[in-house]
């Protein structure tokens, strides 16, 4: 796998007050006004409920274990998944370009800012995108930077610093420098992790219409949800050579680049996209799902709460 370093442009938000929308449920709403919009279709699902055997694209090199292993609740229900520092896991969301803007990806971790008792304590994990007619298919990463500064100032010790960008480059000793960069700067609007629990790291896929005119250009916001469902910070990242259709279309890999947390607790990995009532039809309704995760009980079900617009 192969990394392309671009010129970009990366925009801080405070969600709060982003004329972008908002994130409901983990899946943002459009840019744009649409129609009553409020299924999903989920194009790839791993609790680590199945037997490893079963499991369909399960991140390769993580480690299946009962919920308490050490002492860490599953997010949700009796399993989770591990994954051990340096072992690079990576996975293919189900399948390579079976996803086009809008969609979303996401995944729960488990953080401890007690554990940040050194430099290499951290992780960096992308999504990337897909280029059509490129030797590998790979056009563009999103990754999250999330680790531990031993030395950092006063109110970061013991807390865990978040950074977003288009390259990896974190290796030991580096965990503030550029993979990181300045907290104070990276988590403006936001607070440092402080607290113990699950932790959603979300990124949404959508076009931007406006930036170029006449085109669709790929635009990622990049999410950290915390343990009580309030999002601590979204980072918009976008380089205006990425034209949907032209020179990107949808998703590719999900990749822990590096990885200086042994048995880093994950769970929920998940690929989305909207869907509108025509959707429901023809048996359509049976792929589909309630943003609260529930099915439908028929196609009549389905349409009627997509007329409805439930959030």
């Amino acid at each position: 796998m192969k990394f392309l370093q671009k010129t970009s442009v990366l925009i801080v938000l405070s969600l709060a007050t982003s004329a972008y929308g908002r994130i409901h449920d983990g899946l943002r709403r459009n840019l744009e006004p649409t129609p009553k919009v409020a299924a999903v279709f989920r194009h790839y699902f791993d609790g680590f409920e199945e037997e490893d055997e079963d499991a369909v694209d399960r991140l390769v090199n993580s480690v299946r274990v009962p919920s308490l292993t050490d002492g860490i609740p599953s997010y949700e229900g009796d399993y989770h998944g591990t994954i051990s520092a340096g072992s690079g896991p990576y996975m293919w969301f189900g399948g390579i370009n079976t996803a086009t803007p809008p969609y979303q990806t996401s995944l729960y971790v488990y953080l401890d800012p007690s554990t940040c008792d050194g430099d290499n304590k951290g992780f960096d994990f992308t999504s990337a995108t897909f280029e059509p007619g490129s030797d590998d298919g790979h056009r563009r990463d999103y990754i999250f930077h999330i680790g531990c500064d031993a030395e950092a100032d006063e109110q970061w010790v013991g807390a865990f610093a978040a950074s977003a960008s288009h390259n990896t480059n974190w290796g030991p000793g580096e965990a503030n420098s550029d993979s990181v960069g300045n907290p104070s700067e990276n988590l403006e609007g936001a607070n440092a992790i402080k607290d113990a629990g699950w932790y959603q790291l979300v990124h949404y896929f959508y076009a931007d219409k406006v930036v170029v005119p006449g085109s669709d250009v790929l635009t990622c916001d990049m999410s950290i949800i915390g343990p009580n469902g309030n999002t601590l910070v979204t980072w918009t990242l976008q380089d205006q050579s990425d034209i949907i259709g032209e020179t990107v279309e949808g998703n590719r890999y999900g990749w822990f680049t590096y990885n200086g947390i042994d048995g880093l607790a994950i769970d929920n990995i998940e690929m989305r996209s909207e869907v509108d009532k025509n959707a429901c039809k023809k048996g359509g309704w049976e792929t589909l799902i309630r943003l609260d995760g529930t099915p439908f009980k028929n196609q009549g079900d389905c349409v009627s709460y997509m007329n409805r617009g439930e959030k």
